[in-house]
């Protein structure tokens, strides 16, 4: 990866932190960039971050970072040397212990690092600490957030809302919503597993994490040498048979949340079965005349499958779980074939946080709902949304590939590769029918809803762009959708991408009705490293696209731009 792309795509959610958020706290990578370790890279966290970027606060180590320097990528040879490297390459704080850091002062009688290098880190330290009101006699430069008292009914509240939100409906012929007196029939063991819906960054993952030190750290996982353990190696450990504990665990945690089984039988309306087949543990092949069988008087049959995600176990998806195979561990994907030979309409809910490659799934399946792991509210909306209950809300911030060959993928890929060319040629691949299978920004509704583009302006200055656009709900049932506004520049001195996406709101339209949304937007947000290193867009067109997807775009305008930089910091 160049340092354009890197500043021109990668660092762009970060600029905006820094600019919108006044973010005070960033954290290395793991990874190194160019041969250079993220953790040790002087430009990376010094003339990007605090230069271009506009960077002022504190820059903290992820997790034994800064040990990998000497015993994962070699650039140092002890903790003294990699300490020294950390240090002057802007990283302040070491975490999550002192194993490296304490080395500076020999660092610094050695001549490695500068003891004034030493003070800035420190003053960086002591800034952010004055603002937060805990430096004696120092008062914060801006008044500290006093945090109200926690409502768990506000915060159950939210967490509803968000799920509701995130669920994705991937495709549907009309089968959902599930009609009154539906025979269902549930296949997939995850179905009843309450653990599935919780990644790693959660209240239910760190709950496992001491649970797993102790097992390694006491010799009782095979082929691990406590001894010579390292805390990030914990990620990608494989502690077999621990998953039914954790699922335990799981519900002690949440003793009044239901699976999605459970929430799918306490339906009155909803006649339901659970054939207990089908899971991402399963070594040995289906009956599949057994299956078939069972599922043979139902009206619709829902298959739960997905990936365990998590920090420790058996997960095979979060931090540290690196898959060759992007696909559905364990037989699930033989589970979705044989369903594909019933004469049953077959609904698949899918619990992931990632991509897959699933057009398997999407080929044997009327409907595809997407529960990107919505934590303790996702059976009970998962449900919702079967039924009616809940509408839809999701809309997806990454691309389904059909082939792994396909990766990576992204939607605003420059002209001259990808998909989706304004010119109209489109690259492809001579062994794979089809592009995408499911598109950034793609989501369904149950409420048939139009999106228009009725105006896009840009003002006097030249600096903000303003979208109006009409959203029309043709159908008989309230309803929402996310509004996306992209922009293309057409013409650049260096490649430009055949679409950004620059604002996007939700809206929600009653039965009937119409609803207009004005969307704004800096020209800023179209910037790019010039061939002299600045910053800026050049004199031109710029059209702009609005839709329900990356590639459901229902209008556009072309504008007239002038050239413009961006201010020096």
């Amino acid at each position: 990866m160049g340092r354009r792309q890197l500043t021109d795509e990668f660092a762009v959610p970060f600029r905006r932190a820094i600019d919108e958020a006044g973010l005070s706290i960033v954290m290395n990578s793991y990874n190194e960039i160019d041969g250079v370790p993220a953790a040790a890279n002087r430009w990376l966290l010094t003339d990007l971050l605090r230069g271009d970027l506009g960077f002022k606060g504190v820059v903290v180590s992820d997790y034994d970072a800064i040990t990998m320097l000497h015993a994962v990528y070699h650039t140092a040879r002890d903790e003294r040397e990699a300490a020294a490297q950390a240090l002057s390459a802007g990283l302040d704080v070491e975490l999550p212990a002192d194993e490296n850091f304490p080395k500076l002062r020999e660092a610094v009688e050695a001549g490695l690092v500068g003891e004034d290098v030493v003070d800035t880190a420190v003053e960086r330290v002591l800034e952010v600490k004055r603002d937060m009101g805990l430096v004696p006699n120092y008062r914060p430069r801006r008044r500290a957030r006093v945090p109200e008292p926690l409502d768990p009914m506000v915060a159950d509240a939210v967490g509803r809302e968000i799920a509701q939100h995130a669920v994705t409906l991937l495709q549907n012929d009309g089968t959902l919503p599930l009609r009154h007196g539906t025979k269902v029939t549930v296949v997939g063991r995850l179905a009843d597993e309450l653990r599935i819906h919780f990644g790693a960054y959660t209240d239910v993952a760190n709950a496992e994490v001491p649970l797993a030190m102790q097992m390694i750290h006491s010799g009782q996982v095979p082929g691990i040498d406590p001894a010579k353990y390292i805390f990030t190696e914990l990620y990608n450990t494989r502690i077999p048979g621990v998953g039914p504990h954790f699922e335990t665990m799981t519900r002690e945690q949440y003793p009044d949340t239901a699976t999605l089984l459970g929430a799918l039988s306490a339906v009155l309306n909803l006649d339901v079965t659970f054939v207990d087949t089908g899971s991402p543990d399963a070594t040995e092949p289906l009956d599949a005349a057994a299956v078939l069988e069972a599922v043979r008087e139902a009206d619709v049959v829902i298959a739960a499958v997905g990936e365990r995600s998590g920090w420790a176990g058996e997960h095979t998806a979060g931090e540290g779980q690196t898959s060759a195979r992007l696909r559905l561990p364990g037989n699930q994907h033989e589970l979705v074939s044989v369903m594909a030979r019933a004469p049953v309409p077959l609904v698949t809910v899918l619990v992931t946080g990632r991509p897959l490659v699933i057009p398997d799934v999407a080929e044997a399946s009327v409907a595809v709902l997407l529960a990107p792991l919505l934590g303790a509210h996702g059976p009970a909306t998962l449900t919702g949304v079967l039924t009616g209950a809940v509408e839809p809300g999701g809309r997806l911030p990454m691309t389904f590939p059909r082939d792994i060959g396909q990766i990576p993928l992204f939607h605003g890929h420059p002209y001259g590769s990808g998909y989706a060319h304004p010119t109209g040629r489109r690259p492809g691949y001579n062994d794979l029918d089809g592009g995408l299978l499911y598109p950034f920004g793609h989501g369904l509704g149950y409420a048939d809803l139009q999106v228009d583009l009725e105006d896009a302006a840009l003002s006097d200055d030249g600096s903000t762009l303003t979208v109006r656009a009409r959203t029309t709900n043709k159908s008989l049932r309230d309803g929402s959708t996310v509004v996306q506004v992209y922009a293309r520049d057409e013409h650049g001195s260096s490649v430009r991408p055949v679409r950004q996406l620059l604002a996007f709101a939700r809206v929600s339209v009653r039965a009937g009705e119409e609803a207009e949304t004005v969307l704004e937007a800096p020209l800023e947000r179209l910037f790019y490293t010039m061939a002299d290193g600045t910053r800026g867009i050049e004199a031109g067109d710029v059209t702009v696209l609005v839709g329900t997807s990356s590639e459901q775009i229902t209008g556009s305008h072309t504008l007239a731009v002038p050239a413009r930089r961006a201010e020096a910091r």
